[in-house]
C-alpha cells in the first residue's frame, strides 16, 4: 500500500467570538450592536427611498406590462410598453466597455523610478493576466457598468481568496514510482488503489518481464489563494448615511444570503447560529422568475444572512480609528480583526456632489418611458380601432350572428336599410407622431445618449452631468 505525503494542516474552524479582549473598547454583544444598528441607519437597506427608486429602474428596465406600467382594465386595450430605460442602458455599455477593453494599456504598472521599468512591464503582464483571464475581466466590467447605468452606483469587491479547492483525478497503468510521484504532492489523498501485475517488454522483441501496475483515485486539495475580482449586486450594499461619493464612507458593508454548505466550506462552526433571511425587493425584482431570494431547503442549503462590515473604530483604545472587519452571521460575531481599508471600489455614471449616491441614465429614462408608454398605447389603440372599426346597429334590425362574423364576402341580414352605420374612428394627424418624436428627444437630452450614437469618446467620461456629455 503506497503511503501519501503529509499534506497541508486542515483549516482552523471559525468559531464565533467570545471575548474581544481587556483592552477592546466594545465587548462582543456591544459590537454585533453597534454593527446592527450601523446596517439598519445605512444607505442601501431594503425598503428606504433609494431601494425603491432603484427596484423601479429594474421594473422599467423589464418593460413589462405590470405594476405601474399596468395596461388598462379592459378587454383587447394594447399592453405595450416603451423601452427607454432598456434602449439607454443597453445602447451605453459596449461603446463604454470598448474605451476599457479594445487597448491593452487599460491596466498599466507605473514604475516610480525608470530603474524599475522593467519590473513595471512585467508586473502589467501579470495584473492584465490576472484581472482579464482568471477573473475574466470582460464580464466584471460588464457587470459593474451596468449595474452604475442602471442602479445609480456599481460596485466591485477585490480580495484575495484560500477558500480550498479539492478535485478528484483518476489514473491507470501507473508504475510504483509514478503513483509515489503523485502521492507525495501537498493535499493528496488516496481514495482507491488497486495493484496489479502484468507481463510488459521493456524493448520490442524483447522477454516480457513482471511489472507492477498501480490503478489509483485520488483527491487533491489546493490551499494555493488567488487574487478574486468579483462585482456585487447593489441591493447587497449598505454604506453609511453621511458617506460622500469622493471619500471612503465610515462604514461599508455586504449583506449576503449564503448556504450553509457554503459557510461550512469556509470553515465557520454554525451550531447555534440562526438562519433565515429577509426576501429584499431589489433582489426579488432581479431574480424575476422566482417568489425570493431564500430556499425553502434545509441542510447544506439552508440559507443564512452573511454580513461582511468594514468600519472606522477605536478598538484597541489607541485613540486612532483603523478600519476594522466585523463579520456578522445571523446576530453572531465570528470576525473582529484589524485591516488596512476595505474590499470595495464603486462606479457612478453621474455623481453628485455631497453624497455617495448620485444618479444614473436610468433614472433620467424613467419619465420618458412613462409617457413613451402612454403614447404608444393611444397610437396602437388607434391603429386597432381603425382596421377594426366600432359599428352602430338599430336594436332588433340587423342579425348579430351575420354581423360579428367578419368573413369575406360574408352577407349581413338586416331588416331595413340604414340599420348599420359604421362609427368612423378619428385618424392620427402629424400632432400625434410629432409627439413620439418630442418624447424620444427628450430622453435622449436626459440621459445624454442619442439614437445615431456610434461610440462613445473616452473624453466624455469626466464628472459631469449626462446631459452635459456630446455623444452626437
Amino acid at each position: 500500500m503506497l503511503t501519501p505525503s503529509a499534506g497541508p494542516a486542515p483549516a482552523a474552524v471559525k468559531r464565533p467570538i467570545k471575548s474581544t479582549g481587556a483592552k477592546a473598547r466594545y465587548s462582543p454583544d456591544e459590537l454585533v450592536a453597534l454593527v446592527q444598528r450601523q446596517l439598519d441607519n445605512a444607505l442601501g437597506g431594503n425598503g428606504d427611498d433609494l431601494a425603491i427608486e432603484r427596484e423601479r429602474n429594474l421594473r422599467f428596465y423589464r418593460a413589462q406590462a405590470d405594476g405601474e406600467l399596468s395596461a388598462p382594465a379592459i378587454p383587447d386595450r394594447s399592453r405595450i410598453v416603451a423601452t427607454d430605460v432598456a434602449d439607454t442602458v443597453e445602447g451605453m455599455i459596449p461603446p463604454l466597455l470598448r474605451i476599457f477593453a479594445s487597448s491593452k494599456d487599460a491596466i498599466q504598472a507605473n514604475p516610480k523610478h525608470p530603474s524599475y521599468a522593467a519590473g513595471a512591464k512585467l508586473a502589467s503582464a501579470y495584473l492584465r493576466h490576472k484581472f482579464w483571464a482568471q477573473n475574466r475581466g470582460i464580464t466584471v466590467l460588464h457587470h459593474w457598468l451596468k449595474d452604475a447605468l442602471l442602479q445609480k452606483v456599481g460596485f466591485v469587491k477585490i480580495y484575495w481568496d484560500d477558500t480550498p479547492q479539492d478535485s478528484e483525478r483518476t489514473y491507470e497503468g501507473l508504475t510504483l514510482p509514478q503513483a509515489e510521484q503523485i502521492l507525495s504532492q501537498p493535499g493528496a489523498q488516496p481514495l482507491e488503489q488497486k495493484t496489479r501485475v502484468e507481463s510488459i517488454a521493456p524493448v520490442e522483441g524483447a522477454e516480457p518481464v513482471p511489472v507492477t501496475l498501480v490503478d489509483l483515485r485520488v483527491k487533491l486539495t489546493h490551499q494555493k489563494g488567488r487574487p478574486v475580482i468579483e462585482p456585487v449586486p447593489p441591493e447587497e450594499m449598505r454604506v453609511h448615511k453621511r458617506a460622500r461619493y469622493d471619500r471612503d464612507p465610515l462604514f461599508i458593508a455586504q449583506v449576503q444570503v449564503v448556504t450553509r454548505g457554503e459557510l461550512e466550506a469556509e470553515g465557520y462552526d454554525l451550531e447555534g447560529v440562526s438562519s433565515g433571511t429577509i426576501d429584499d425587493l431589489e433582489a426579488v425584482q432581479r431574480r424575476s422568475f422566482s417568489q425570493g431570494i431564500g430556499d425553502d431547503d434545509d441542510g447544506e442549503f439552508e440559507t443564512y444572512e452573511r454580513d461582511d462590515c468594514y468600519l472606522r473604530l477605536d478598538q484597541d483604545k489607541d485613540g486612532v480609528q483603523e478600519w476594522r472587519r466585523v463579520l456578522l452571521i445571523g446576530d453572531t460575531l465570528f470576525e473582529d480583526q484589524k485591516v488596512e481599508e476595505h474590499p470595495f471600489v464603486w462606479f457612478c455614471p453621474v455623481p453628485s456632489p455631497h453624497e455617495f449616491f448620485g444618479n444614473c441614465p436610468a433614472d433620467f429614462a424613467v419619465e420618458p418611458q412613462r409617457l413613451g408608454t402612454s403614447l404608444l398605447r393611444g397610437l396602437v389603440d388607434n391603429v386597432h380601432l381603425t382596421v377594426n372599426q366600432r359599428t352602430v346597429v338599430i336594436d332588433g334590425q340587423v342579425n348579430l350572428d351575420d354581423l360579428t362574423n367578419s368573413r369575406p364576402g360574408g352577407v349581413v341580414r338586416a331588416k331595413s336599410q340604414g340599420a348599420i352605420t359604421p362609427l368612423v374612428q378619428g385618424q392620427l394627424d402629424a400632432g400625434a407622431w410629432n409627439m413620439v418624436e418630442w418624447t424620444e428627444q427628450w430622453r435622449e437630452r436626459r440621459t445624454g445618449y442619442v439614437r445615431m450614437s456610434q461610440s462613445i469618446n473616452a473624453d466624455v467620461l469626466n464628472p459631469t452631468t449626462a446631459t452635459q456629455a456630446a455623444l452626437a
